[in-house]
Formats: structure tokens, sequence, C-alpha cells
């Protein structure tokens, strides 16, 4: 649900039920449940096939907040491709860059590594991973890197921004 701010009150006036609503619905838009998005999932060489893992999207915005969360389950027919990987996000930002919070689960080896999402033009989320050397870049997240992905290995990124 959309943002709708009610209009403003003034000393000595009644608030009306039409603007008791307003407040409401605003309200509702933080409360209710997050709506779902489909994310595509690219690589900067070859883009990688989902085939029987999963990808889901979740968001919510109450105003220009804008909050949302992508997970990526590797399947047993998931191929990985080639390149650095990219989310879309649900909507565009209102600056760049942005920098979001996530981390990989390697189900395989029961350990997890940080990832993060930068988000500099767009909605192309890239994934980057931490450097593997004090002082360097960090890392493009691809079929490598962190570790090479197998069947129940998952990548989660969650984050807040304001809309365009």
């Amino acid at each position: 649900m959309a943002w709708n701010p009610p209009n403003l009150f003034v000393a000595g006036t009644a608030a009306l039920a039409a603007e008791m609503n307003k407040i409401r619905d605003s309200l509702k838009a933080v409360g209710d449940p997050w709506g779902s998005y489909t994310p595509t999932w690219t690589a900067a060489t070859t883009n990688p096939t989902l085939g029987n893992g999963t990808l889901s999207g979740a968001w919510m915005s109450a105003g220009k907040s804008v909050m949302f969360r992508v997970t990526l389950t590797f399947g047993s027919t998931t191929t990985v491709g080639s390149g650095a990987y990219s989310f879309t996000l649900p909507v565009a930002p209102k600056t760049y860059p942005m920098v979001f919070a996530g981390g990989a689960v390697l189900t395989s080896a029961a350990t997890s590594f940080p990832i993060w999402g930068v988000c500099r033009s767009g909605v192309a989320l890239e994934l980057v991973a931490d450097p593997t050397t004090a002082g360097s870049s960090w890392r493009n997240v691809t079929a490598a890197i962190p570790t090479g992905w197998v069947t129940g290995n998952s990548i989660s990124i969650v984050g807040n921004y304001e809309a365009a």
C-alpha cells in the first residue's frame, strides 16, 4: 500500500474520518506483509540459469522508503554462468552508489561468507565479496568467488534505501 500523508491538523479543527483513514492507510503501508518481486540474476559474460534452484525477492515501500531482500538457492541443475553476478532491485534508488549487506551460506561446507550488494546506477545490484588480502579491492562474486557454488548453497542480500 502506498504512503498517503494526512493533511496538516490545525488546533481547534475536527479530525475527519477521511483524514484518520489516511493515517491508518499509511501505517498499513509499514505493517502489511511484504510484496514479492522476481529479481533478475545475470552475470557479466555468460548468464547463469536457475534450473531447479530458487530465486525470490520481497519488498515493501512506505512513501519513498524501500526495504528489500533477495535470496538465491542453487539447485542441482543450476548453471553458474561466468563473470560478475548481479541481481535487480525492485525499484531504482534516488542516489548512487548504494551498498547493501548480505551473505553466502555454503551448506556443503557448513560455513558462510559476507557478500555485499553495490548499486552504481539503475536497478543493477552488483555482488562483491571481501578481498583475500588486506588493502585489496572487493572481488566480484562469480562462479568461483568466494567459492564454487554447489546444490543447496545460497546467497541473500537485504537492504533499505530511498526510491527515486
